[in-house]
C-alpha cells in the first residue's frame, strides 16, 4: 500500500524536490555565508528540527492518502509551511545585503499561504470524513481502533467486541435502549481449511464476511451488525 501511494504521488514528490531546491539556490545565490563564530547553533537546531518535522508530516500525508483535492491542498499547505521554515533555518547560515534584504521579509509569506491552504483542506477533509464515518457507522458505532483489526477479514477482533458490548450495556442501563447479538457458527470450516488450504480458506472467510455485512445492513439489524461481524471473524479464525 505504501509503495502504491508513493507511485501515485510521484509528481508531487518531484514538485516538493523542486520547491526545496529552488529555496536553497535562492538563498545561496543572493546571500553570503556567515562565519561559524556568528552562527547560533542552538537556534539552528530548533529551527532545523521544526523544518524536518513538517517535512515528515508532509511525507506521511502522501504515504497515507490517495490522490484527490484534500491530498493536494494538504500537500501544498505543508509544502509552503516547510519552505518558510526552511528559509528561516537557512537564514541562520547566510546574511543578505541591503538590496536583497527583502528575502528575509519573504520568510513568513509562504507559511501564511500554507496555513490558509491547510485550513481549506481541513474544511474539505471534514466533509470527506463525514462520508467515511457514515460508511463505517454500522461497523464501528462508538469506537475506532485500527490496531484491533483482523487483516484477513477486515473486521475487528474479539478485544474490540468487548469494548462495544461494554458500551452497549452502559447505554442500555442509562437509557433503557436494548440491543441484540447474533452468533454465526461456520460448520465444517476447519475441514474446508485442511482440504483446500489456507489461501482458499482466507478467500472463503472474506466472502462469508461480506455476505454477513450485506445481510445485517437491513433496518431490522440496527445494532447487531458490528457485533455479528466481530463474532464471525473470531469464530472463523479459531
Amino acid at each position: 500500500m505504501t509503495d502504491s501511494f508513493l507511485k501515485l504521488h510521484t509528481r508531487l514528490l518531484l514538485l516538493l524536490g523542486s520547491f526545496i531546491t529552488a529555496a536553497i539556490c535562492l538563498v545561496s545565490l543572493f546571500g553570503s555565508a556567515k562565519p561559524a563564530s556568528e552562527i547560533d547553533w542552538i537556534d539552528c537546531f530548533g529551527e532545523g528540527g521544526i523544518a524536518v518535522m513538517t517535512l515528515i508530516w508532509l511525507l506521511a500525508t502522501l504515504l497515507t492518502r490517495p490522490k484527490g483535492k484534500v491530498t493536494n491542498l494538504l500537500f501544498l499547505g505543508l509544502s509552503a509551511l516547510h519552505i518558510s521554515l526552511l528559509l528561516d533555518f537557512l537564514d541562520e547560515f547566510y546574511r543578505f545585503d541591503l538590496e536583497y534584504d527583502w528575502l528575509t521579509s519573504l520568510e513568513a509569506l509562504p507559511a501564511t499561504l500554507g496555513m490558509g491552504l491547510m485550513s481549506l483542506a481541513m474544511y474539505f477533509w471534514y466533509h470527506e470524513q463525514q462520508v467515511l464515518n457514515h460508511l463505517l457507522q454500522k461497523k464501528e458505532r462508538f469506537y475506532r481502533e485500527h490496531g484491533l483489526t483482523d487483516f484477513i477479514t477486515g473486521l475487528y477482533r474479539a478485544d474490540y467486541m468487548k469494548k462495544q458490548v461494554a458500551r452497549e450495556l452502559y447505554t442500555y442501563r442509562e437509557s433503557d435502549t436494548g440491543f441484540c447479538m447474533a452468533l454465526l457458527d461456520i460448520k465444517g470450516f476447519s475441514e474446508f481449511n485442511r482440504k483446500y488450504g489456507g489461501v482458499r480458506s482466507i478467500v472463503c472467510s472474506q466472502i462469508l464476511v461480506r455476505s454477513s455485512r450485506l445481510t445485517c445492513e437491513s433496518p431490522i439489524w440496527p445494532v447487531a451488525m458490528p457485533l455479528i461481524g466481530l463474532l464471525c471473524c473470531y469464530l472463523i479464525l479459531i
